[in-house]
C-alpha cells in the first residue's frame, strides 16, 4: 500500500510526455485562430416562449378551480418540494398543477398530474425562488380555465445539508 519515495519518483517520470498535448501546427493557422475567437451571440429577442397557461385560458370551457394554499411537508423541509392544497376541483375531474417563474405562466411545467381536491405533492423546486402555481383540470374531453396564479417561495429549513 505504501510506495517508497523512489517508486513515486519513477511513477512521476513515466507519465505521459508533454509533447503529446502540444497543439499541431494546423491549429495555429489564421483561419483556426479566427474561428477560435468567435463568440456565440445570445439568442435574438424574438424567441417564442411556451405558455400552457395562456393556451388553457383560450381553450378552457369549464370554471376555474383554485389553489387554497402551499405548505411545507412534515419532514425533510429542504425547499425543493411542498404540498399544494387544491379546492373546487369537481368530483371525477383530474387536475394538473403547473408551476412557472412568471405570473403569466411563461414556460410553465406540469409538476403534478391526476390530482383531486386536497393536497398534492410537487417536487423539483429551487429554494428561495418565487414561483407561481396554477391548477387546470379536465373532466371528460373538456378542460377548465387556469386558476389565478398563486405566488409562493420555499425556504431551506433542513439542517442536514
Amino acid at each position: 500500500l505504501f510506495l517508497k519515495w523512489t517508486d513515486m519518483r519513477r511513477a512521476k517520470e513515466e507519465r505521459v510526455p508533454d509533447s503529446v498535448f502540444r497543439s499541431y501546427s494546423a491549429d495555429k493557422t489564421e483561419e483556426a485562430i479566427r474561428l477560435d475567437a468567435k463568440v456565440m451571440l445570445p439568442p435574438a429577442n424574438n424567441l417564442k416562449h411556451e405558455n400552457p397557461i395562456a393556451d388553457a385560458t383560450e381553450k378552457g370551457t369549464l370554471s376555474a378551480a383554485k389553489i387554497a394554499g402551499v405548505r411545507n411537508p412534515d419532514r425533510e423541509v429542504d425547499g425543493t418540494h411542498c404540498l399544494v392544497t387544491l379546492a373546487d376541483v369537481p368530483d371525477g375531474a383530474q387536475a394538473s398543477v403547473w408551476v412557472s417563474l412568471s405570473a403569466n405562466g411563461d414556460d410553465a411545467l406540469r409538476l403534478a398530474n391526476n390530482a383531486k381536491n386536497g393536497e398534492v405533492e410537487i417536487r423539483a423546486l429551487k429554494p428561495s425562488t418565487d414561483f407561481y402555481a396554477f391548477v387546470v383540470y379536465a373532466k371528460g374531453k373538456e378542460t377548465s380555465k387556469p386558476s389565478a396564479p398563486f405566488k409562493f417561495s420555499l425556504k431551506r429549513e433542513f439542517g442536514m445539508r
